[in-house]
């Protein structure tokens, strides 16, 4: 598996290795060993999976263009599709890799079927986020190239004239309308297009995508993961964050709100290791100086197999997000944990949470009215048991795995 492990990840994970207790799976993905030369190709074993990685950290990148298009990762895939010879190509990501191998897999006549889970193919930075935390409701090329400057003047490889040329308006749109139309030719090129939400539907909908080959899949989880949940007991009532802790995720305005409640009545405790967010540094050591109450605990990275452990002290799991989540592993997580949930009101998440019924809502970025539904629960604890009693069951990998089987066969036989 590739050295992260946020929800893209672990959900290709679960869904490989439940495949494999029928079919022969091989994975491919980029790695990251700084002792190794880009480009060469390891094949390991992860937890019984057969698993490729193609070492690339970016040393010669040297343009805009390879961000989406790099002929030596193509070079590389084509021999690998050439020895593996694959019945059928699913692809989960491409960061890092190259949107071309999309058109080597099709020119071998391979079926192909391609999980969206984020807005990559429409934003150079994945999350339709800016470094400020404010959205763009619309792409306009002549914004992204204001987004992408920062990050793209700290890349010591490219030449001044590369940067003049990219943040130049008649230049940088230029080029990302060549980005633009590399991507939609390859979605055009893949049979089936799954999203794991309708909200993420919709929005590729937007973007021609023809209606016809994307459809909503949710993801599954591993439920025995939490099928033997000892509930802790506690004189607090218990808030969590689980996740990645990066500026979109909004872990300060979580933070923020809870440093208002009364003291002693309440604990937070922080789950998750700092990943890179474009520019940001220190995310995490800001987060530990907002961090007023000593009712805040930052617990740090975890497996995800004590996923049933660490939520089994949580009594409200909160996911503050300011970007537009596309689906929330975590969320499902939590529900399979009959953990209620306090959710930012963006993207996906009000999907599977419906306010005052299983959970509730609040504004995105509003302190304020995080605050008050944290409060609010200190004074109506009561409501968290209402709130358990409402959460429905949530879809197994099994389940999951079996609706991807009749995808793949669908291809196959058609």
């Amino acid at each position: 598996m590739p050295e992260s492990q946020g929800g893209t990840q672990l959900h290709c994970y679960y869904l490989a290795n439940e495949l494999s207790r029928n079919y022969q799976i091989e994975i491919f993905c980029r790695g990251a060993d700084s002792a190794r030369e880009d480009y060469e190709l390891l094949s390991s074993e992860y937890k019984g999976l057969k698993v490729n990685r193609i070492n690339y950290l970016a040393r010669d990148f040297d343009s805009f263009t390879k961000v989406y298009i790099n002929p030596k990762i193509d070079k590389e895939f084509s021999k690998y599709l050439d020895f593996y010879k694959p019945d059928l190509v699913h692809i989960h990501h491409l960061a890092y890799l190259s949107s071309t191998i999309v058109k080597l897999i099709k020119d071998r006549g391979l079926p192909l079927v391609m999980t969206l889970h984020d807005y990559s193919a429409i934003c150079p930075r994945g999350q339709m986020i800016r470094d400020d935390l404010t959205l763009c409701e619309v792409v306009r090329r002549e914004d992204c190239i204001k987004c992408l400057k920062p990050q793209w003047q700290g890349v010591r490889r490219l030449n001044p004239k590369t940067l003049r040329g990219l943040f130049s308006p008649y230049t940088g749109q230029r080029l990302l309308k060549e980005f633009e139309g590399r991507m939609e030719e390859m979605l055009r090129l893949i049979d089936v297009l799954i999203t794991p939400s309708d909200f993420l539907r919709n929005r590729f909908l937007e973007y021609s995508v023809p209606s016809d080959k994307i459809i909503t899949v949710a993801h599954g989880l591993p439920l025995e993961l939490f099928s033997e949940i000892e509930r802790k007991q506690s004189t607090l009532i218990r808030f969590g964050y689980l996740g990645s802790l990066i500026p979109s995720k909004g872990v300060h305005i979580l933070i923020e709100a809870f440093n208002r409640l009364e003291p002693g009545k309440a604990s937070l405790e922080i789950w998750g290791g700092e990943a890179r967010f474009h520019r940001e540094k220190n995310y995490i050591e800001k987060l530990k100086r907002l961090a007023k109450s000593k009712d805040i605990y930052f617990r740090g990275s975890y497996d995800n197999e004590d996923i049933g452990f660490i939520l089994s002290k949580i009594d409200i799991l909160v996911i503050p997000s300011l970007w537009p989540e596309t689906f929330s592993l975590t969320l499902r997580e939590a529900l399979a944990a009959k953990t209620p949930v306090i959710i930012s009101a963006i993207g996906a998440l009000p999907e599977i949470v419906m306010d005052g019924k299983n959970g509730m809502h609040f504004n995105p970025g509003d302190v304020d009215d995080l605050y008050s539904k944290l409060n609010w629960l200190l004074n109506n604890p009561a409501a968290i048991i209402e709130f358990k009693k409402n959460i429905e069951p949530i879809k197994s990998i099994k389940i999951n795995s079996q609706e991807i089987i009749e995808i793949y066969f669908r291809l196959l036989t058609g």
